[in-house]
């Protein structure tokens, strides 16, 4: 019984200090989840892409985080569908003490996306700059909301034709990152 009220308390204690801002030597768990679907007027194809990013990350130094993300992405349009699967490297830095914390950070993805039709290819390689906040519900659950400006640099081998684009994108996310010590 001593052993069970020890781990309690010691529970609490560490999300007090999690909800004081003392975001050190924690551990992350989190990612995003999104899905849209496209239709115009007078056409009739219709567009859907789920997307599942969960990450996994530490706070080494303070406020600071380093961490992995997975990609994985379906689209479809018609008859045509692509998978694509990424991984790469986040970091953030965040700001306050409080239940709001804002966070400016980065990402390096390489991505590798496969047709469902034939031997279809193309390789992606997206550096993400970013800022958000995290507002903690609980004192170790907390929602995020960013805005992601995207470089992407991606090398296609389509049809046996090879092409290599530049892009750059502006995204909104929200996802949820759960923070154990």
């Amino acid at each position: 019984m001593k052993k069970v009220l020890l781990i309690l308390f010691l529970c609490f204690f560490t999300n007090m200090l999690i909800a004081q801002g003392k975001l050190k030597n924690v551990y992350t768990v989190g990612g995003s989840i999104s899905y849209s679907s496209y239709k115009e007027e007078n056409n009739s194809t219709d567009q859907s892409s789920f997307v599942f990013m969960p990450t996994l990350g530490y706070l080494f130094v303070e406020n600071f985080y380093t961490g992995m993300m997975l990609l994985y992405s379906h689209y479809s349009s018609g008859d045509y569908s692509s998978n694509s699967i990424g991984l790469g490297p986040i970091v953030k830095y965040f700001f306050g003490d409080e239940k709001l914390k804002p966070f400016a950070g980065g990402r390096l993805t390489y991505i590798t996306n496969t047709n469902g039709q034939n031997d279809d290819f193309s390789n992606q390689t997206d550096l993400t700059l970013s800022g958000g906040i995290n507002y903690f519900v609980t004192d170790y659950f907390a929602l995020e909301a960013s805005i992601n400006y995207s470089f992407l640099f991606r090398h296609s081998d389509i049809s046996k034709i090879t092409s290599d684009a530049k892009a750059r994108t502006v995204q909104i996310s929200i996802g949820a990152n759960y923070f154990i010590r």
